[in-house]
């Protein structure tokens, strides 16, 4: 009887730390993946969230502002800083998917994939971008284009419905009409995280 009690309730403690809502998970995560934003800060911030007559806002240690703009059982959209923005999806009850944008002359984003302990796991895609020349385009034209799409930058994007990621790609060094040539044969492309 004693075994039996104590599988079952290994197993209920296995089940509730495995079924952690996105709340939870921002609560649990590191301090050094966000350094400026301890876990004080963070059950602080999220605490707001519940309270309707709070912002849910925070000053970081960098001396800025955090704040929560989404928070649902699965997804968090929180602007980290006034140029910085963190996404994070939990993709089942064994995976993290985290978004990390920063803002310069354009966005740039970085992918990371965690465990439920925050162990680091790979990334597989290298979001490389659709390319497709119109048929009103000559090839001559296209070749030209292409080679203008170095250097580029990519802006990752979780969707909130579902576990996937959109990337579109920045081109900061080209002017406002090599921008608008490239963008007829750049296409925004979704990823699937499963």
């Amino acid at each position: 009887m004693k075994k039996l009690f104590i599988i079952a309730y290994s197993l209920l403690v296995a089940s509730f730390a495995s079924a952690q809502n996105m709340r939870e998970i921002w609560l649990s995560m590191p301090d050094s993946l966000v350094p400026y934003l301890n876990n004080s800060l963070r059950t602080e911030v999220a605490d707001y969230v519940d309270m309707k007559d709070m912002k849910p806002e925070v000053n970081n240690l960098l001396d800025d502002t955090t704040r929560i703009n989404k928070l649902t059982n699965d997804y968090m959209l929180v602007r980290l800083t006034n140029s910085s923005v963190l996404e994070m999806r939990k993709l089942n009850d064994n995976r993290i998917a985290t978004v990390w944008t920063w803002f310069g002359p354009a966005p740039e984003s970085t992918l990371r994939m965690f465990d439920s302990e925050w162990n680091e796991l790979p990334v597989s895609s290298t979001f490389e971008p659709t390319i497709v020349r119109p048929d009103s385009m000559t090839v001559e034209r296209f070749e030209e284009l292409k080679s203008l799409l170095e250097p580029r930058l990519i802006e990752l994007r979780l969707s909130p419905e579902d576990n996937s990621v959109t990337a579109s790609y920045s081109l900061s060094l080209l002017s406002r009409e090599e921008k608008k040539a490239v963008a007829s044969i750049l296409r925004q492309r979704k990823y699937s995280l499963d």
